[in-house]
This record gives structure tokens, C-alpha cells and sequence, in this order.
């Protein structure tokens, strides 16, 4: 399956109007669908792949709210980010007024290549361009 992608418009604080990509994301696959994948290409039954992926997201989170970087294999880390604004002075920080929020982020793994860095996650990917996502005709099929 391609990247499903879109070309839009986007003004910049600069004022320029320059096109960007935009990824698109054709379906969603939720927990029951990738243990009915993984059901089908491995020896568990579902209820085990069940149960050991909501332990692994489960454990996942633990980890992070502990500070820790989560390395799943080639496909990248799981850690945790903060939204905050700014503070006049460092003694003015603090966290009630000064933390917009907190969340999940994820990177992809780094591999070396040909002595070229790329993203693990994207090796070999093909592209599939879309004229309009938001029409209905218009979006690929999952």
C-alpha cells in the first residue's frame, strides 16, 4: 500500500503561500483488526494477541510517565513531550501556569543506509496522490 498523499496551500507566519504534502490516512486499524493480522500470520489465537498488546500499551505507558524512552524494534520510540509557554524569568516557571500539556510522541528509528540516514519506517515506501481527500469520490480505498 502507498503513502496516500494531498498538495494544499498553507500561508506561513512569513506571508509566503507555498504548497506542502500532506499525508492522508485512509482507514483506521484499531486493536481488534491488527489481532485478527497477527492471528493470521502466527501460531496465538486472538485473545492472546489481545492480551498481550493491550499489556504492551499498558506497559508502554508506565515506562514513559517514568521518564523512559520505549524502543519498539526497527519501527522507532515512544517518550513523552510537554507543551508549555513561556516563562519572563527561569524562577518563574512553573508547572500549573506554565504547562499547556503533555504528550505522546513517537520517532522513527534512524538506520544508516549507503551511508545515507533514513527513517527505518520509510524505507521502500511508494506514494499515491489524492486531488482532494475531504470529497468523497476521492479517497482510495483501505
Amino acid at each position: 500500500m502507498a503513502v496516500v498523499h494531498y498538495v494544499r496551500q498553507d500561508n506561513r507566519r512569513n506571508g509566503t503561500k507555498l504548497w506542502y504534502g500532506k499525508a492522508y490516512p485512509v482507514a483506521t486499524a484499531n486493536l481488534d483488526y491488527l489481532a485478527d493480522r497477527i492471528q493470521a500470520s502466527c501460531s496465538m489465537k486472538k485473545s492472546d494477541v489481545i492480551a498481550y498488546l493491550t499489556e504492551l500499551i499498558d506497559t508502554i505507558g508506565r515506562k514513559i510517565k517514568s521518564g523512559y524512552k520505549v524502543q519498539l524494534g526497527n519501527l522507532g520510540y515512544f517518550s513523552l513531550g510537554m507543551r508549555t509557554k513561556g516563562a519572563v524569568t527561569k524562577e518563574n516557571f512553573n508547572i500549573r501556569e506554565n504547562v499547556a500539556g503533555v504528550t505522546v510522541r513517537f520517532e522513527t528509528k534512524n538506520n544508516v543506509a549507503g551511508g545515507v540516514t533514513t527513517r527505518a519506517l520509510f524505507n521502500n515506501a511508494s506514494f499515491k496522490k489524492i486531488d482532494n481527500p475531504f470529497k468523497k469520490d476521492a479517497q482510495p480505498e483501505p
